[in-house]
């Protein structure tokens, strides 16, 4: 059967004609097929920016259980004399507080490897600083910039008979608080941030 001829139709019986698609059909269709594409590529950078998100928090969380550990072992190093002297220099020394909002200018180096450095400030040493990068690259992967506090410890005892919640001394354990922000360059109310928490015992 060609196209345009008249036919009987299979099942009424009434005679039938094929027609292509006129220019206003052809149109909307293409409309919609334009409009279906353009939704589609807008998910694109949704998705792209998920993902670069995903990536950094993990970096984060990485980083900060790194730092959290490698302040703990500086905290219990016992030093020459057996008097653990970066106790009081990177532990007591601590505000009880968070730091401020305000970045330092002034860094110096604390630590550094192939693949990570670590750089603190403040008169307390409350600020940190840590980039990481791949093995002989020259930018960093992740920069962050950690604010660290301190606060008691307590625990519960049980001492006559009872249960009480005491509060240990400063010179046998410290709580330790890191608010980790990145990335480091751009301003600090724009960051992500995340809170991380490490109890410290002094070894007896």
């Amino acid at each position: 059967m060609r196209c345009g001829q008249q036919s009987m139709g299979p099942w009424t019986g009434r005679r039938t004609r094929r027609h292509p698609f006129n220019m206003i059909e052809v149109v909307l269709g293409l409309g919609l097929i334009a409009f279906g594409l353009v939704s589609t590529l807008g998910l694109f950078p949704v998705g792209l920016n998920a993902s670069r998100d995903s990536i950094a928090e993990s970096y984060a969380a990485d980083s900060a259980d790194q730092f959290l550990h490698f302040l703990a072992t500086r905290l219990k190093d016992p030093g020459a004399g057996n008097d653990f002297p970066n106790w009081d220099t990177y532990g007591k020394t601590l505000p009880t507080t968070k730091p401020s909002a305000t970045d330092p200018t002034t860094w110096s180096n604390w630590f550094s490897d192939a693949t990570t450095t670590f750089l603190y400030a403040g008169a307390s040493k409350e600020f940190y600083k840590v980039e990481q990068r791949a093995a002989g690259a020259t930018h960093a992967d992740f920069s962050a910039i950690y604010r660290v506090w301190r606060e008691s410890v307590t625990y519960s005892a049980y001492i006559g008979g009872v249960w009480q919640e005491i509060t240990a001394s400063d010179d046998a354990a410290l709580g330790i608080n890191i608010e980790v922000s990145w990335p480091s360059n751009i301003p600090y109310a724009s960051r992500q941030k995340s809170l991380y928490h490490i109890e410290v015992y002094k070894p007896q």
